[in-house]
């Protein structure tokens, strides 16, 4: 990268670290300042314990999910440098962006609830994963005869557990993305 290249940061890399803001209050309200910085040595949760969650989440993805995220968002890489190392197109990597993405937000959704104490709304468009018998259905997924159709799988949902299953790419997406995390955990 050239010297005069300004590479993106975001919340990803520099988690909660505003220097501009420490700056302006330590100059126009030096009270403020150490009252802020008094209130940073109380808080109950540290620098290191955000980047290990964001570590965490970030392993929870799949390797082209996390290997796009680190070229992206750490390494300052746009679609186009991507798009040349990687060899997929610009839309295809617009979908790993934003399935990446929303897998982070979910994955930090209850670390942020629990040291935090915000309630964060995660839009679940998978119709098994709020389920109850969520382990229960994701080793019916993984024990299925790969050489049948996804028709006794849905009639087994349906059946046994009342979800309604309206093409088997709900059952297929779910067992791509979904049974990842199920398998780290």
């Amino acid at each position: 990268m050239s010297k005069n290249k300004l590479i993106f940061q975001n919340w990803i890399v520099e988690i909660g670290y505003d220097p501009q803001r420490k700056k302006i209050s330590k100059y126009i309200n030096p009270e403020r300042f150490q009252r802020d910085k008094d209130k940073e040595k109380r808080s109950d949760y540290s620098s290191e314990e955000i980047k290990t969650a964001v570590r965490n989440a970030l392993n929870m993805l799949s390797d082209e999910e996390r290997e796009f995220i680190i070229h992206f968002h750490f390494m300052g890489e746009n679609y186009r440098e991507i798009s040349e190392k990687s060899g997929r197109s610009f839309y295809k990597l617009t979908a790993l962006h934003k399935r990446a993405c929303k897998k982070l937000y979910g994955n930090l959704a209850v670390f942020v609830k629990n040291r935090f104490h915000i309630d964060i709304k995660i839009e679940n468009l998978c119709p098994l994963c709020p389920s109850p018998y969520l382990k229960e259905i994701n080793n019916i997924i993984k024990n299925r005869d790969k050489s049948q159709t996804w028709k006794p799988i849905i009639k087994i949902l349906e059946t046994k557990y009342g979800i309604k299953i309206s093409t088997p790419q709900i059952l297929i997406g779910h067992e791509k993305y979904h049974l990842i995390n199920d398998n780290k955990t």
